[in-house]
């Protein structure tokens, strides 16, 4: 095999055995000591499930031998700081299907959560969705067989079908915990009107066409004119902080974002354009709940925050989240614009991609101080 093919081959192993470490982890009996504390608003035990395919599997089963649907479902999260976005699609996702047998619906965290995650921030103790009592718009009653066979896939998000009827829930309760981080914990100063989430690191070593950057022309179509300030959300340049996945991409990426900054900036001379690159998740979190324009390109991280903006919610359309046609919000708008995909990307090459994403000649990249010296770069 050559270089490349190694890379892959290595890279593919490397994920099969973090998944399969993860698996492990969550699934052994002395691995969590889940806070049950939240059973105490409901009559019977929960049915304790770690995602909706799982409460799929069952709820078939119990169809099946013909014994009666669960009254409460408990999700089980790890409430950790990473991966996130991908927990709340799984959390909204069993929300959903505990709703199709009106059985009330609460989130498990360990004892021993971390409390710097999004996911400690939303679902505290006192997290309930009940059923009996709830809102007539908060999660439609869908039957549970319809939303369960809309999505078999892991990766929930990417169904056609299914997260639209949380929609909701998934802003009121987003928006309810910013409000609450903000009230208690609020360590931002000053809160940009339009913030755009920039993925960069791990994106770059992608071969996925769900994931992947819009053009940098395209923001100009999407901000308005008379905008005072611009946030742009991204990862940290700090080798030695954030992602693993992320770092080893981290002097590109800040080479990147330091070119859409300067391109934003000739073409709105009157905004301030800040990098966040250091906030916590929460904060960022934050920045697109309470921003007047909130933009999502392709990551299920900045999915929800965006959904649940009280401003303007801008999504560029992707396979990620093709649901996403399917919201109602009033204030949501799908935009079918030109994007380029991490795979698209990979078979360009880097350089050749980044030109074209960027249009140098208002960036201002120079390719000649590009530093592409380790082979994974090259790869690309």
């Amino acid at each position: 095999m050559n270089s490349s093919e190694w890379f892959e081959y290595l890279l593919i192993l490397g994920v099969c055995v973090t998944m399969a470490g993860f698996a492990y982890y969550m699934l052994k009996p002395e691995s969590r000591d889940w806070d049950y504390s939240n059973d105490v608003h409901f009559a019977q035990k929960p049915l304790h499930v770690y995602n909706a395919a799982e409460l799929c599997r069952i709820l078939h089963h119990l169809e099946s031998q013909k014994q009666p649907m669960p009254t409460a479902v408990g999700h089980r999260s790890t409430c950790w700081r990473h991966d996130e976005g991908n927990e709340l699609v799984h959390i909204f996702m069993s929300a959903a299907v505990a709703a199709g047998v009106h059985a009330d619906f609460t989130v498990y965290c360990p004892h021993n959560r971390d409390e710097t995650s999004v996911l400690s921030h939303i679902f505290n103790k006192d997290f309930i969705i009940n059923q009996s009592g709830r809102a007539a718009h908060q999660i439609t009653s869908t039957p549970w067989q319809e939303t369960c066979s809309a999505c078999t896939m892991f990766y929930e998000h990417a169904c056609a079908s299914g997260l639209e009827r949380a929609e909701q829930q998934i802003i009121d309760t987003v928006r309810l915990a910013a409000m609450r981080w903000r009230t208690f914990n609020n360590t931002i100063q000053m809160y940009d009107e339009t913030v755009l989430h920039f993925r960069c690191g791990d994106v770059l070593f992608m071969q996925y066409r769900w994931y992947g950057w819009v053009y940098f022309r395209e923001y100009l179509k999407i901000i308005p004119p008379d905008t005072k300030s611009i946030g742009i959300l991204t990862q940290t340049f700090n080798v030695s902080n954030g992602r693993k996945e992320d770092a080893i991409a981290a002097p590109i990426c800040e080479q990147i974002v330091g070119a859409l900054q300067t391109y934003l900036q000739s073409h709105y001379p009157r905004a301030t354009v800040t990098v966040h690159g250091q906030d916590t998740n929460m904060e960022s979190f934050a920045r697109l709940v309470f921003a007047k324009h909130a933009i999502c390109t392709s990551s299920t991280f900045s999915f929800f925050p965006t959904l649940a903006t009280f401003g303007h919610a801008y999504f560029v359309y992707t396979e990620l989240y093709p649901f996403i046609t399917k919201l109602q919000s009033p204030e949501l708008h799908v935009l079918h614009i030109p994007f380029l995909s991490a795979r698209d990307a990979r078979a360009k090459g880097l350089l050749n991609a980044v030109d074209f994403i960027t249009e140098l000649r208002y960036g201002g990249l120079q390719r000649d101080k590009w530093p592409l010296q380790l082979p994974h770069y090259r790869l690309l």
